[in-house]
């Protein structure tokens, strides 16, 4: 089930809500779901990519304002990725993430309210993403005297050097 899908414009910075009852709602998302593999058969070997691919994900969006700035946004996005060389935008489905441009929208009902539409949607990555955070820490129960190096000055002592210390490393000479 899922939970959060947004859109983020890398160019503006702007976060679109694709799961808003009050805006853009995108229910099903199967098709975001599905991995595919280009692949190529050899003599006892195989060679595969995971290459860019294009979904279609229903949409029904209650309002015209909220379809109008989405769009707005898409197409800039889309004309600085191809003029600009600027980065693309991301797609966030619950926490995984991948680089995309929102490509085409084709509504197929339309009303005062309402409008139910396909977007497509350009998966640019091959591969969704989820950052991983791993943190580490010691038990002090475990852990409570270190590697039981000497904690306080009286107990560190040097050694005496000793005499062929002295006579193989003479002193500089001051002058």
């Amino acid at each position: 089930m899922m939970h959060t899908l947004t859109y983020t414009s890398n160019r503006a910075g702007t976060v679109i809500d694709l799961a808003d009852p009050e805006g853009i709602m995108c229910g099903q998302i199967l098709e975001l779901r599905t991995r595919t593999w280009e692949f190529e058969l050899g003599y006892r070997s195989l060679h595969a990519t995971r290459p860019a691919k294009t979904v279609k994900v229903t949409g029904l969006v209650y309002g015209i304002p909220a379809l109008e700035k989405a769009e707005e946004l898409f197409d800039a996005d889309m004309y600085a990725y191809l003029n600009d060389a600027a980065k693309p935008g991301v797609i966030t489905v619950d926490g995984w993430s991948q680089t995309c441009l929102v490509v085409g929208h084709e509504p197929d009902y339309t009303s005062p309210l309402l409008v139910r539409g396909d977007f497509t949607v350009a998966l640019l990555d091959g591969v969704w993403h989820k950052p991983v955070r791993q943190s580490f820490s010691r038990s002090t129960a475990r852990y409570n005297r270190g590697k039981d190096y000497p904690t306080t000055i009286a107990t560190i002592t040097r050694r005496p050097a000793t005499s062929a210390a002295s006579t193989t490393n003479p002193p500089c000479p001051r002058g």
